[in-house]
């Protein structure tokens, strides 16, 4: 929160936040993969507007999301989360990590 110059508190201009922090890149990547489609690095890199939507893939990885990839003959990787990412975490007793997309409690 930024303040007036009556010091009241205004919330930060589109400007001043960083569109690309690591929470709404993360949480961008990861609703595009929830969607149940395959998507290659490049094409997230270009829907999320970031540079290295692997980065991301990898953080999603660490805590627990079941992401799979598949190589294709040109060497590039389609990744996806299995329609049942849910019941694979939930098997594996995994929780959803809340840090990475919600207020810490």
């Amino acid at each position: 929160m930024e303040t007036n110059d009556k010091g009241r508190q205004v919330a930060a201009s589109p400007e001043t936040q960083g569109k690309d922090t690591t929470f709404s890149t993360t949480a961008k990547v990861f609703e595009l993969l929830k969607s149940g489609k395959e998507f290659t690095a490049w094409e997230l890199n270009h829907i999320v507007f970031f540079n290295d939507s692997r980065q991301r893939i990898a953080m999603l990885r660490k805590a627990g999301y079941p992401i799979v990839d598949r190589l294709l003959p040109d060497r590039r990787k389609l990744y996806r989360l299995p329609s049942n990412w849910e019941q694979i975490m939930n098997d594996a007793k995994l929780n959803k990590p809340k840090d990475l997309f919600y207020d810490a409690d």
